[in-house]
């Protein structure tokens, strides 16, 4: 419903068209393959993935293109992570029609940064301090989980076999105290952002 009635009213708007409104970001991809974009409108949480690592994906596909991610939650590790990966800027989802409308246009005209982006409500902590060394090998797997890479295409790149990156994967969870790959992203995506603006 809230993607039917975003592609509604958008597409009524002259200064916009609307190439195509989906569910996944498999879909998402498929239609990258296809058509060029200038602004990317992207929904945090998906069925088969989050917002963050499908944009890594998409910007590989097409470098100039311009990425909002649009969430319902407030958690600082989504907007470090989201301007970590070069994104235009986030968005609650339940910002005003007028208010996305003047988004989309500036961030296609390169008249907002990512700060601009923001919601004047969002107090983004940059506390956060890594407390861990890695491994050169544990980087480039963790620069290769926040690629969206699977196991195999890691053990290919790092000539290891795949049980041997599942080990190294699991160690790191535990290394780093999260759950799944989707979190190891965002850790070290966000990581990443603070240790280059130190």
């Amino acid at each position: 419903m809230v993607r039917s009635g975003l592609k509604s009213f958008l597409a009524v708007e002259e200064a916009f068209h609307v190439v195509e409104a989906v569910g996944t970001l498999s879909e998402m991809l498929h239609v990258l393959r296809n058509e060029p974009i200038d602004v990317l409108l992207l929904d945090f949480k998906l069925g088969d993935g989050d917002g963050i690592l499908g944009g890594i994906k998409a910007l590989n596909l097409q470098p100039k293109l311009k990425i909002l991610i649009l969430t319902a939650f407030v958690e600082d590790a989504i907007v470090l992570s989201a301007k970590q990966a070069n994104f235009a800027g986030v968005l609650f989802k339940s910002v005003q029609e007028d208010t996305l409308i003047e988004t989309i246009l500036n961030i296609a005209t390169k008249q907002m940064t990512f700060e601009d982006c923001l919601p004047k409500e969002w107090a983004c902590s940059l506390s956060f301090i890594p407390k861990h060394t890695f491994t050169p090998r544990e980087i480039t797997i963790l620069d290769c989980l926040a690629l969206g890479k699977t196991n195999i295409e890691i053990a290919r790149e790092l000539m290891l076999a795949e049980k041997t990156i599942r080990n190294y994967i699991h160690e790191l969870f535990k290394k780093i105290n999260v759950t799944n790959r989707t979190e190891a992203a965002a850790y070290w995506l966000k990581s990443s952002f603070l240790n280059r603006d130190k």
